[in-house]
């Protein structure tokens, strides 16, 4: 049997948002970073490990595997482990990306393509190339994530700067 250890990271408070927004750009799709609001520790859990979770007996596992999998279960389920958002709304955050535009034919085609189809598409990605605006894009999701990272962390009296 073969699992995977999620990854802990020993922080402290406040924690420093720019470092916090580092890791969970670092993790992959399929992981979520978890913030431990009392110790500042954070732990990352991925899909693979929660099907495993919800997949195995104890009595099939390890020591070491048992180990990992009580973590696990602890992180998941206590009000003490918060799940930190990964990404923002692409099509709320490029809706609020045009309202930055210049009213003009940048903004109105921006606007046409995302009522045409919502979301970071590839057809929105071409626009975003060919006006020279995936710099400014960039900026703006990093923004919005931050901003998003920032309301979990005042929500759940974590500080931070």
């Amino acid at each position: 049997m073969n699992t995977t250890e999620p990854f802990a990271i020993v922080s402290a408070l406040p924690i420093r948002l720019d470092e916090l927004i580092d890791h969970i750009r670092l993790a992959s799709e399929d992981e979520t970073l978890y913030i431990h609001q009392v110790t500042g520790q954070l732990y990352t859990v991925s899909l693979d490990d929660v099907t495993l979770l919800g997949e195995m007996h104890d009595d099939l596992l390890s020591e070491a595997e048992i180990q990992v999998m009580d973590e696990l279960r602890q992180v998941l389920m206590s009000e003490q482990w918060i799940a930190l958002p990964s990404g923002v709304d692409e099509a709320q955050a490029i809706a609020a990306f045009c309202a930055t535009l210049d009213p003009g034919d940048d903004r109105d085609r921006l606007q046409a393509l995302q009522q045409k189809s919502p979301g970071l598409t590839q057809g929105t990605v071409n626009f975003l190339d060919e006006r020279d605006l995936i710099e400014a894009w960039d900026r703006f999701q990093a923004g919005a994530l931050a901003e998003a990272i920032a309301t979990q962390l005042t929500t759940h009296q974590i500080p931070f700067h």
